[in-house]
Order: structure tokens, then sequence, then C-alpha cells
């Protein structure tokens, strides 16, 4: 698919009418194995969604380790497709998604330009407010249909008394990103208290979905100080 295929100005970031085989009309990127993120496609609708003005990369200043790039270390940032791509194949239309690791602006910023209902929990204050501020710059004022609650989730969704259509969060890579020396930041936790409160936290999010929906994290594997994104 060529880029002059996609309307890039369409606010909603639709495709535009394309042949009946085109598995890219009906997925937005066809659901294969193996995503490529390389690919002109992607990488062009991935501009299209930092024009709209997503910087996931605010409000975090973490400790990072491990993760060295070829301009020096550098903390990770959530690419807006994955999102828009899960969003779609996994979330009925206009459901609500759930967040507890809402670090960045972008998971929430495309479920609500793509007609989703989206909640996002973080424990640091800065990235909160960040992220409440991005929402007004790119939506021009408060957005009924994004929330955020400051607070730790382990102890946040005890507290939530609503149904969920899917779950969907980035959390800590455990130690190789560590955000803040708080005692219930789990990027600042043991290994093994990581793993204890991370699950809990999944637990308890996963009880808020209403049956036979779907929560989707990435996938990380963890041995002691050292981790393997998978």
């Amino acid at each position: 698919m060529k880029q002059q295929d996609f309307n890039l100005t369409d606010s909603t970031c639709q495709p535009v009418a394309q042949t009946d085989g085109d598995l890219r009309k009906e997925f937005i990127e066809p659901p294969f194995t193996v995503l490529d993120a390389r690919s002109g496609f992607w990488t062009e609708r991935k501009k299209w969604w930092q024009s709209v003005g997503i910087k996931g990369e605010i409000g975090r200043h973490a400790e990072v380790f491990r993760m060295a790039t070829k301009n020096g270390k550098n903390i990770s940032v959530f690419d807006p497709v994955l999102a828009e791509c899960m969003y779609h194949w996994f979330c009925p239309q206009g459901g609500r998604i759930l967040d507890p690791f809402a670090g960045g602006d972008t998971r929430g910023v495309v479920a609500v330009k793509k007609g989703f209902h989206y909640l996002g929990i973080d424990i640091s204050e800065e990235q909160i407010a960040w992220n409440r501020a991005s929402v007004e710059n790119i939506f021009g004022g408060a957005c009924s249909d994004i929330g955020y609650i400051c607070g730790d989730s382990n102890k946040v969704l005890d507290n939530i008394h609503m149904e969920f259509d899917m779950l969907f969060s980035c959390p800590p890579y455990a130690s190789m990103e560590r955000y803040s020396k708080k005692e219930d930041d789990i990027s600042n936790m043991p290994y093994a208290k990581f793993l204890e409160v991370f699950k809990s936290i999944l637990e308890k999010g996963c009880r808020l979905l209403k049956p036979k929906l779907w929560s989707l994290v990435p996938e990380v594997c963890a041995v002691q100080s050292d981790v393997a994104l998978l």
C-alpha cells in the first residue's frame, strides 16, 4: 500500500476505500504473528499520530538500565500504531479501556481518537499532570472520554466499580527503568516483590473486565536484575 492510499489528514485516521481483498482495509495492519514496525505503511501511520500531538516520552524522568541506543540510554516510548491495532482488533467499538500503568499520553489519546473510552492510572503525579495537559492540548480542552487517576494501581483498583471491555497497558520492565524512589512504585521494587505486586494489579484489573474480553500487556521475561523483552 502506498502513502496516498491512506488519508493521513482524517482525524479518525481511517483507510480510504480499497479492494475488498485488502487486509489493511479491515485490520489496519495485517494481523500476522510478526508486525513490521519498520514498513513504510507503519512508519507513515506513526508519523500521522505524532503530528496529532502525542509525546509519549514526556512526563517521566527514569533512571534507565541496560537500554542503550545509538544515542545513549533512553526511556521506552509506546508505539501509537501498536495501540491502534490492538484496540481495533480486540476491543468492541466504543468500549472502555483500562490502563493501570498510564505512563505517557499515547494509549489514552489513541483510544479516544478511535472512538473508545479510556481510564488510566499512574503513581506519578508528574506523569498524570502531563497526560492531562496533553489531552487538553490535543482535544482543545478537557475530554469526557478519557480520565486519569493518580495513585497506586494496586490500591486504586480496589475502589473502581465499573466494567471494562479491555485491559491494555505497558508496565515497568522490572529494573530496566526506575521511575521513582516511592515505596509503592513497582519499578523500584526487588524482583520478587515486583512480580508479586504486578500479578496483583493484573488480577484486580482483569476482575473488572466483562466476560470473555481481553487483557493485553507487553510480554516481559525477567530473571533477577536482567530483563529480556520478548
